[in-house]
């Protein structure tokens, strides 16, 4: 028991090392999604994308952008896709079932292949 709770522990551990490490990650590359969403053509005034940033919360210190991250992972809230503006976790359990066959199929042929050459 004392060996799972260990294992559980280090796992939160890599978990919030990962999530650090890929928000860290995300602000490092160039632009922000603001650019993105306005792509090459830059259809949006310099005013409008203050306030898209002040919107998105772009604007603040990275350390409070990722608390509030993490509080919305925490709380269940995966926010709106910039894309469509719908809410991102339905998004992704409406595509879960055909990932999860996907995977399977995966593990299923990958096994059958390996046994036959052991």
């Amino acid at each position: 028991m004392q060996y799972l709770a260990r294992r559980l522990a280090l796992s939160l551990v890599v978990l919030f090392g990962v999530s650090i490490l890929i928000f860290t990650i995300v602000r490092l590359l160039p632009g922000d999604v603001i650019d993105m969403m306005i792509g090459t053509e830059g259809t949006m005034s310099a005013e409008e994308r203050v306030k898209a940033r002040d919107r998105f919360g772009l604007n603040d210190a990275p350390p409070i952008q990722y608390a509030r991250w993490l509080g919305g992972i925490l709380q269940g809230n995966l926010g709106k896709s910039f894309r469509t503006s719908q809410e991102v976790l339905p998004l992704i359990a409406a595509r879960l079932p055909t990932t999860l066959e996907l995977a399977f199929l995966a593990i299923l042929l990958s096994t059958v292949v390996a046994i036959p050459l052991v």
